[in-house]
């Protein structure tokens, strides 16, 4: 197994595994909570601070854990993308003619420039395609499509068409000529970067439950635990009327 598929399960395992997780620790909290508001060695005043400083002192592990989690997870999942880019980075190694082939690409865009319609547009990528011997050419063919795709969309003709036969293409450029391992670290980088983007491990269930057993605080930053700036006196109050 490669590494970006290590690190990526390892990540994907500390997520599902985070309602667990979280599950103990609220069970835990609760059940002292529960036993605090029931302990007659206190008064009814004295049951209640208890209660209080036990929910307080709970929520700020359990965050403090969350923290924990949280930067591990982020850290699995940033060294999974590293692995990910490097493994796309040795096996498309830039080839030998990598400018020339770059000559064939320039060419390209004048002949679909000086293209009568779409369809003669979508033949010239398809002979250019045909010259394909290296993975990288595709690389560098499907790069351009930006700039492609556009230009032949602008010429007269079956637009509809054309824009399905380049979408067929970019396809056949981002699979048919790469090899199985690029096509696997390609598709992990895009599930790796939407994780970046909002890396939560907490569903909305726990985010529930967090509010009924700590407080709206802790179940608003479940998931940004590093915003979580516990108030002794706030939580004490939401501890009173929760008894």
């Amino acid at each position: 197994m490669s590494l970006f598929r290590e690190k990526l399960e390892a990540a994907n395992e500390l997520k599902q595994g985070s309602t667990a997780f979280y599950r103990e620790r609220a069970e835990q909290a609760r059940r002292e909570i529960g036993q605090a508001k029931l302990n007659r060695d206190y008064s009814a005043e004295g049951r209640q601070k208890l209660a209080a400083q036990l929910r307080r002192k709970h929520a700020n592990e359990l965050m403090q854990a969350a923290a924990q989690r949280k930067q591990e997870y982020i850290k699995l999942l940033t060294d999974a993308k590293t692995y990910a880019e490097s493994t796309i980075k040795r096996k498309l190694k830039e080839p030998s003619d990598a400018a020339n082939f770059k000559k064939e690409i320039e060419r390209l865009k004048v002949e679909i420039m000086l293209a009568p319609n779409a369809e003669k547009a979508t033949e010239k990528i398809d002979a250019t395609m045909k010259k394909i011997n290296d993975p990288y050419h595709a690389v560098m063919i499907a790069d351009s499509f930006a700039e492609i795709v556009p230009q032949v969309l602008s010429l007269a003709g079956d637009t509809g068409k054309a824009k399905t036969q380049l979408s067929q293409m970019y396809e056949r450029l981002n699979n048919d000529y790469l090899p199985d391992e690029v096509k696997e670290a390609r598709s992990a980088l895009e599930y790796i970067d939407s994780a970046l983007e909002n890396p939560k491990l907490f569903p909305p269930v726990v985010e529930a439950n967090a509010e009924d057993i700590f407080n709206r605080d802790v179940a608003r930053n479940i998931n940004t635990p590093e915003n979580y700036e516990p108030s002794d006196e706030e939580i004490t109050e939401i501890g009173k009327m929760r008894l």
